[in-house]
């Protein structure tokens, strides 16, 4: 029987009938690929299957995989699952040599009573937590409640220790401002402030940010927390196309 060469010309073409595409061409095809080929022709390979990367299911349904090789050429596959059922938190994991490795961000919380020391000139701010021990570098801090030190303000999500700082039952932050810059406190101190309010039943107490006080008939005002406000609430009004402070109405 006499063997001759096939050069199949691809991709799948059904724009035309089987006969028009005689010359060599695919009308049709199921599970196959096409690769590269510098001389123009279109390679046909066929899917040779799946194999289970790992031995064992993902705990929820993958929604993102990277991967990428170490500098001891070891390959790693990231993934990432949605929240896990049973729980509150979604999962994170890394793949080495078929053994899965949970990363996924743990969290802590407490309530304590701010303990915290600032130092005139200096942006590094300590503060001491007893509940929550063996704070280190890799570890950040959300700060929930307005926290006014050494004439600065704590607010938000800071890392840990970026100084190296390492203690037992303490750590320290570096205190910024809006755009990141590190923001020097201008006093020392060891007494932090937090916000206080005081109400009166029956009687409304409205905060105005027009850089003025208006506190009609009832509340505490502190000027720190009145500055705070001023930049914690700058929005744009997008219909007149210019910047405003609005006022806080309770």
């Amino acid at each position: 029987m006499p063997i001759a060469a096939l050069k199949l010309i691809g991709p799948v073409n059904q724009n035309e009938t089987a006969v028009l595409n005689e010359n060599s061409g695919i009308s049709s095809s199921n599970l196959v690929r096409f690769l590269y080929d510098p001389n123009g022709l279109s390679l046909v390979q066929k899917l040779g299957g799946w194999q289970a990367f790992v031995a064992y299911a993902m705990p929820s349904v993958v929604r993102a995989l990277w991967a990428w090789e170490d500098l001891n050429l070891n390959a790693w596959l990231a993934v990432g699952c949605q929240t896990v059922t049973g729980t509150t938190s979604a999962f994170l994991g890394a793949i080495t040599a078929g053994n899965l490795s949970g990363i996924t961000p743990t969290a802590l919380t407490d309530n304590i009573t701010p303990a915290a020391s600032s130092t005139a000139g200096s942006a590094t701010i300590e503060i001491t937590d007893a509940t929550t021990t063996g704070i280190t570098q890799y570890n950040s801090v959300y700060i929930a409640t307005q926290i006014s030190i050494g004439g600065v303000i704590l607010y938000g999500l800071y890392q840990c220790d970026p100084d190296g700082f390492i203690a037992g039952d303490a750590y320290t932050v570096f205190s910024i401002d809006q755009l990141g810059n590190l923001l020097p406190a201008t006093a020392t101190s060891t007494s932090p402030v937090l916000p206080v309010f005081t109400t009166t039943s029956g009687e409304i107490t409205r905060i105005h940010l027009y850089g003025r006080r208006d506190v009609p008939r009832a509340g505490a005002y502190h000027g720190w927390w009145h500055h705070l406000l001023r930049q914690l609430y700058r929005p744009i009004d997008h219909r007149q196309r210019r910047s405003w402070n609005p006022g806080i109405h309770e």
